[in-house]
């Protein structure tokens, strides 16, 4: 979801998605550079969590070799509030275009809450105020190879990278469980090792293991 305000003197654009993830987890999804470029535009971007902290966020080799003049940091800005996992607070300049530079920061806000014990909600707050430039790019209506998507494309990405991520560390925790109280497969060494371990509980190794080992 996405909505624009006016009130006259601030201009913002919000942007909302629920991810089935912990706070803890989309906050180091936004903020870990082993993350962060894995979504949306696959830039990795730096932050220095503090007040005053740096944040760049880096050309990645795609974008370089689409275009070789691109800067290696194609957006910086300054860390201005700080309160993991809940809210951060940071500004924001593009480096595509000197027009994006010399229109100056504008300043985007996240902000994560927990809703229930498996779904939080992530509102990204971008206030584009005397930032036309900004608007319009943020705005991306292009197509995505033309640089399209924007906030929306990005927030999509990541809420899809989390849940893919999440269901398959539990397919692979389900999956390990699974093989260590199943039975092993005839003729294998487990086989032999899994009909000592459990000959102490039962009158006889299990029917399936009964074949002797080569």
């Amino acid at each position: 979801m996405s909505t624009t305000t006016d009130t006259g003197t601030r201009t913002t654009e919000v942007f909302r998605v629920y991810i089935k993830a912990t706070p803890e987890a989309i906050w180091e999804a936004i903020t870990s550079e082993e993350w962060n470029g894995r979504y949306g535009y696959h830039a990795a971007a730096r932050y220095d969590l503090s007040p005053g902290g740096t944040y760049e966020c880096f050309a990645s080799d795609e974008m370089k070799q689409f275009a070789p003049e691109m800067p290696d940091v194609i957006v910086d800005g300054e860390v201005v509030e700080v309160d993991p996992p809940n809210r951060l607070v940071q500004t924001y300049r593009m480096h595509f275009d000197p027009s994006q530079v010399e229109e100056g920061f504008t300043t985007v806000t996240w902000e994560i809450r927990a809703e229930g014990e498996s779904l939080s909600r992530l509102t990204v707050t971008h206030d584009v105020t005397d930032a036309p430039v900004m608007a319009g790019t943020i705005a991306a209506d292009g197509a995505l190879q033309e640089g399209g998507g924007g906030w929306v494309m990005i927030l999509s990405d990541l809420k899809t990278l989390l849940e893919t991520t999440a269901s398959e560390r539990f397919r692979r925790r389900w999956s390990m469980s699974r093989s260590r109280s199943s039975p092993p497969i005839v003729g294998s060494r487990r086989c032999l090792i899994w009909t000592s371990r459990h000959s102490a509980r039962s009158t006889g190794p299990p029917r399936h293991c009964l074949n002797p080992i080569s």
